[in-house]
């Protein structure tokens, strides 16, 4: 027996149930069962794999932030070398 059913998409007549999640979607199109049994309120017995997954996903989205705040950083100093560049021309 399920240890508490949860919300789930099985009931589409049921206001703010009726909303699909992508992860929903991919979840049941890699294992239908693993869709249902999640549905019914059933927890997976791989929490600690899971947890490794979300921390991990976390370092790399933490990573992808760094690289956009340095390359946002490169096109700003980039740009200031350039206006050097020509203050300077022009000084000549």
């Amino acid at each position: 027996m399920p240890p508490h059913p949860g919300p789930s998409i099985l009931n589409l007549s049921k206001g703010a149930e009726s909303l699909i999640r992508a992860s929903d979607i991919g979840l049941y199109v890699f294992c239908a069962r693993a869709w249902r049994l999640k549905a019914e309120g059933y927890e997976s017995a791989n929490l600690g794999e899971m947890a490794a997954g979300r921390s991990a996903h976390r370092a790399h989205g933490e990573a992808v932030a760094a690289y956009q705040r340095a390359r946002q950083w490169s096109r700003a100093l980039f740009a200031l070398a350039l206006v050097a560049l020509v203050l300077w021309l022009l000084a000549r």
